[in-house]
């Protein structure tokens, strides 16, 4: 009778065991879905001023929930990636002929000009005019950028 026991009971250690491990390959599988679904919001809504509790929003999560979530499966923070995103346009918009910096500015959704231009030279080292003489002096075309 107690080699039933103990075969029962390392059965059912082997069930949790297995159980667990199905259970946390689900909540990663979880997360990666939402994470890769941010990605995606944001990309599609880059010409808006996204902000995080806003896409938590969308999502039904907290903030703090989204932000941390974000940062783990994407390896960036949230409001970096926009950033990113938003100044990675940006450059391509630039070299659109007749677009001035305070158009490209608000398709994108910042809030100025001047905003825009002090975000494009934290992240590029230039702001968006040198950007724009830079690489038409070079001969660079939308597709090297």
């Amino acid at each position: 009778k107690q080699e039933d026991v103990l075969q029962i009971a390392q059965w059912l250690n082997t069930l949790r065991d297995g159980l667990c491990q199905v259970l946390k390959n689900k909540r990663k599988t979880y997360k990666d879905h939402v994470a890769a679904s941010v990605q995606k919001y944001i990309n599609s809504h880059l010409e808006d001023r996204l902000t995080l509790n806003e896409v938590a929003a969308v999502f039904g999560l907290s903030p703090n929930y989204l932000s941390a979530l974000f940062k783990k499966n994407c390896g960036i923070g949230f409001s970096e990636y926009i950033t990113q995103r938003k100044i990675s346009l940006a450059k391509s918009l630039l070299l659109e002929e007749g677009l001035k910096i305070y158009e490209v500015a608000d398709q994108l959704g910042f809030e100025s000009a001047f905003y825009f231009s002090k975000v494009f030279k934290r992240h590029m080292g230039m702001t968006p005019l040198e950007f724009r003489e830079y690489v038409r002096r070079e001969g660079y075309s939308k597709t090297q950028i």
